[in-house]
């Protein structure tokens, strides 16, 4: 099937006609297609022209599909169990969405994407992978990037001591000439796949980072490559505007945020893992100049919305995953299937894109995310614990009161963010829901459960460089063990504190409300208890 775009946009029909026309008149299609960088900012900027190279991916993905097919030939007769995906944001979500779209199909391989840096999460990594038999993936467009390398280290000195041959368990995608490519060359690594330089992390899905792990996991790549070459075409510029599917969509996002809609609510049932992929593009895209799009997952069982919501569904037209009614609320429907995946991500690129345009902002940056690196790196080298944020533990009596102070005039337009620096199980996701949902069904505003340092990678951006609407509960524990990460000063418990100091020091310098919760060594009791104060503290 190919992607069908129907929009609803209740009071907002008529701003997204009038933005369509708009940019039909000022042949922004063809201007995109032209990568003309005064799309954005009215004026010449060669910082937007050195990240438009994701225009030419569809074709891209035509030229390297001899090789990917040979490398999938490759991984099948070496006789691998399964892919581990070492890298972060852009460099991983598109990976984690085929392995899901995909795994129930037969001789598909699992793929698992390793992006914590919690002690807790590494062992279970670890104890998971087949010794000899999980082919280790290492993302990274720098390779510098600190929680993918940190993570290679430990993966490498685990490899090093269960074959003589490690490199053939190890595959890097980077930029040439990056540290991560010559680590590559020296350590005899099975493959070396060097990715455009000109493609931001979030607009990577058709490079590389993404066909290379969906090639390993047996996906069918002359499908997915056919979807995307379709996209681009329906997004051209000889296709008319309000038939090209990118457009539409990016008049619907534009119009609805400037109209202070600027809550987008995903919905579906079928492709659920797609959902991550489209809050990094969404986020780190649009939030920063203090406007911007907060992207809402998970909330399906919500009854109703406030006025700031637009809702998006994602799925097959037959179960589209849209579950929720109310009138006057904007909502776009995206009917596609398994074989559209590249297509619709191509889409949302597009629509991301022009949506940057509408919004006056340069959408390929992320400035604010560069802050929080540089607080981690002074907290990583801090010299004493005294350096350390604090906070209020979960035992603490006065819990309750501190919540309230910090939560209490909570309302539309505001949002909430249940950031958690602790490992991410089933468990402890179902925990957090349970906190996201008591706040958002006291105060009626969209709340958001995401994991560092994951999200430091995608919405982390928005947080600090979006609408100052938000207010961020930092979630952190005490791992019962840790772990040294190898050839460096410090250890994985000691990096995730940093991040998580890093990131609440760089939410307070810009004024965010933030609270920093410890649970200390408690674990699933601390959070019990976390709920448990939240309950009184809203009472």
């Amino acid at each position: 099937m190919s992607v069908q775009i129907v929009l609803e946009a209740g009071n907002l029909r008529e701003a997204v006609i009038r933005r369509l026309q708009r940019w039909e008149s000022e042949r922004i299609a063809e201007r995109l297609w032209a990568k003309d960088p005064t799309i954005w900012k009215g004026s010449p900027d060669d910082a937007i022209m050195d990240h438009l190279g994701w225009l030419d991916l569809p074709a891209h993905t035509i030229r390297i599909k001899t090789e990917l097919e040979g490398f999938a030939q490759e991984v099948a007769e070496a006789g691998y169990k399964q892919v581990a995906v070492i890298g972060m944001g852009g460099s991983s979500l598109a990976s984690e969405v085929f392995a899901s779209v995909f795994r129930d199909e037969q001789d598909r391989l699992p793929l698992q994407v390793v992006d914590s840096t919690h002690p807790m999460s590494i062992r279970a990594a670890d104890a998971s992978f087949s010794a000899g038999r999980t082919l280790f993936i290492v993302s990274s467009k720098s390779g510098t990037t600190l929680e993918t390398m940190s993570l290679f280290k430990y993966f490498w000195s685990q490899a090093i001591e269960q074959s003589e041959a490690p490199g053939e368990n190890f595959v890097a995608i980077t930029r040439p000439g990056t540290p991560l490519a010559q680590i590559g060359q020296t350590r005899n690594f099975r493959r070396i796949f060097h990715a455009p330089g000109n493609v931001g992390g979030r607009y990577s899905a058709l490079t590389e980072f993404g066909m290379v792990p969906a090639a390993a996991i047996g996906a069918p790549l002359s499908i997915l490559i056919r979807g995307a070459t379709n996209a681009a075409t329906q997004c051209g510029p000889d296709m008319p505007i309000f038939d090209n599917p990118g457009l539409v969509l990016g008049a619907f996002l534009s119009e609805c945020t400037l109209h202070r809609r600027d809550k987008a609510t995903f919905l579906s049932t079928v492709f659920k893992s797609f959902v991550p992929w489209i809050e990094q593009l969404v986020a780190e895209s649009t939030g920063k100049s203090g406007t911007g799009i907060v992207p809402v997952g998970g909330d399906e069982d919500a009854l109703s919305y406030g006025t700031d919501r637009m809702l998006i569904s994602l799925g097959h037209k037959e179960n589209n995953g849209l579950s929720i009614s109310q009138e006057d609320l904007p909502t776009a429907q995206i009917f596609f299937g398994e074989e559209d995946l590249l297509g619709v991500m191509f889409i949302f690129e597009v629509a991301v894109a022009v949506t940057g345009a509408s919004l006056r902002i340069h959408p390929f940056n992320q400035p604010d995310v560069q802050l929080a690196k540089q607080l981690t790196h002074r907290a990583i080298t801090a010299k004493s614990d005294s350096e350390r944020v604090a906070g209020v533990t979960a035992s603490s009596p006065d819990l309750a009161d501190q919540i309230r102070n910090w939560s209490s005039g909570s309302s539309s337009p505001d949002y909430l963010a249940v950031q958690a620096y602790i490992p991410r199980t089933n468990s402890t996701q179902s925990a957090l829901n349970a906190l996201r949902r008591l706040f958002r069904d006291s105060y009626g505003i969209a709340t958001t459960v995401e994991f560092g340092p994951r999200f430091l990678h995608s919405t982390g951006q928005l947080h600090k460089g979006g609408p100052a609407t938000g207010r961020f509960l930092q979630i952190v524990d005490e791992p019962a063990e840790d772990i040294p990460v190898p050839d460096t000063g410090f250890t994985f418990g000691g990096l995730i504190q940093a991040q998580a100091d890093g990131d609440y020091r760089a939410l307070e310098s810009l004024g965010r409300r933030v609270l920093r919760v410890s649970l200390g060594s408690q674990g699933g009791d601390g959070l019990a208890s976390l709920l448990a104060a939240a309950q009184t503290a809203i009472e």
